[in-house]
């Protein structure tokens, strides 16, 4: 009886080459050489990912001053910039008063600057007084928040619209600064 050794092992061999192929081929992406985990020079890289973000700011003496919650939060490296996705800002003034801050996007610029965009919505927990607008600069330390394009304040039953705004949240003050028209509506 004669065997086919050759054949055998040639079969064999051409075996584990096509496995080897289809392995490479599925998994060579998901496993990337190392060459490219190095750190790059690139602008959208980002160094911090995080979902469902929720921050507490405390005062000195201890007292809940700030939440911060958004669906998700990207540090890019190369500009020291975070964005934020749906955020949540609750703040509370110096009276007790507090103010319900969202929008559909936000960027944090260091500690003390967050740009809101898109749909942004400032009211009092009451929900007596509601400022509308597309972009405010909020400044979570000092409760202050800044815009220069439309903004429409309800107050009650009053509607006024305008053209940029400073509202303070600590003293519970709001500037209109140009083009004010208001419509007030008798209770």
């Amino acid at each position: 009886m004669r065997t086919n050794w050759p054949r055998v092992t040639l079969l064999a061999g051409l075996g584990g080459c096509l496995i080897m192929v289809t392995y490479l081929m599925l998994y060579w992406d998901s496993n990337p050489p190392a060459s490219l985990l190095r750190y790059q020079d690139d602008p959208q890289r980002i160094d911090l990912y995080a979902e469902q973000v929720h921050g507490i700011k405390f005062d000195e003496t201890g007292k809940i001053v700030q939440t911060l919650r958004a669906v998700s939060m990207n540090h890019y490296v190369q500009s020291n910039k975070t964005l934020l996705t749906t955020p949540i800002i609750e703040s509370t003034s110096k009276q007790g008063q507090i103010w319900d801050t969202t929008s559909i996007e936000g960027t944090l610029l260091g500690d003390d600057e967050i740009i809101l965009h898109g749909k942004v919505s400032i009211r009092d927990r009451e929900r007596t007084m509601q400022l509308q607008t597309e972009t405010v600069n909020y400044f979570p330390n000092r409760g202050e928040a800044l815009s220069e394009v439309a903004v429409v304040l309800r107050k009650l039953n009053d509607t006024t619209r305008a053209i940029g705004m400073r509202a303070d949240l600590n003293r519970n003050r709001v500037e209109l600064l140009h083009q004010v028209e208001s419509i007030h509506v008798q209770p």
